[in-house]
Formats: structure tokens, sequence, C-alpha cells
């Protein structure tokens, strides 16, 4: 019995999915996320992401940077593909406005410039390992 209760904790751990490849920016969000006991995988695109997503995945962070690979399109797909609860966060350059907006059309909430979610980035990882909404969380520190 208790092998089971280990199995299950275990595999009841969140995770978050983040599509980024700017690889200093991924460093950052990667690190501060396993200071926060976060678990996070990095993807390359969200068509990766979509094949890696559990039923643990409780928040997905798109790059947008790359417009070829999030597409509006695969973008409504991850979201559908999330579980229910999670969040599918996207950021980008705060001058790609026509790119954020179709990110938000598409089912990405929040859709954040991305000095914006630079500030709140504490905020958004802890708001994953501690609520079911991480977008909302409320921070710590403020």
């Amino acid at each position: 019995m208790s092998d089971l209760r280990q199995e299950r904790h275990v595999t009841d751990q969140r995770e978050a999915l983040l599509v980024c490849n700017d690889l200093i920016f991924q460093s950052k969000i990667v690190g501060t996320a396993r200071e926060l006991g976060l678990a996070m995988r990095v993807v390359p695109t969200p068509r990766q992401a979509i094949a890696t997503i559990g039923d643990q995945t409780c928040l997905a962070i798109v790059d947008l940077a790359d417009h070829a690979a999030t597409s509006p399109d695969i973008l409504a797909q991850l979201r559908t593909t999330l579980p229910e609860d999670a969040t599918l966060l996207a950021y980008g350059s705060h001058v790609d406005v026509d790119h954020l907006r179709a990110a938000r059309a598409a089912g990405c909430d929040p859709v954040l410039p991305r000095s914006d979610f630079t500030a709140r980035l504490v905020e958004i990882l802890n708001g994953a390992v501690q609520s079911d909404d991480p977008a909302n969380a409320d921070s710590a520190d403020s």
C-alpha cells in the first residue's frame, strides 16, 4: 500500500510546459521554476508541447517570437489539448500587437508583453505550484 501512495505522489506532481527557443531566457524560466519546486518541460514548438501534455500539466507558456510555429490554429489546438483547468500563457514583443491579439483570440489567457511576463515570472510560476489558476496568483512579494 505504501508503494501505491508513493507512486501516486510522484504522478500527482504538477508540471508546466515551456515553448521557447531562446536558450538564455529559457534558462531563466526553468531555473526559477526549479527554485519554486515546479517541474518544467521545455519544447521548441507548440506541436511538440501538444505531444507531451499530461493530466498534471497545469501551465503552458508560449514564446510568440516564432510566428510560423505559433500560428493561431496551433495555439487553439494547444488550448483544447491542455487539461481544462490549465493556463495557456503567451508572451511576445510589445510592438507585435497583431500576434499578441491573435494569440488571445486563439485561447491564450493571459497574453503578456515579454517585459510584463518577466516582471511577473515568480508570481506566475508560484501560482502554478500553489493554485489552480497560475495567471491570477497573488504574489507574496507584493
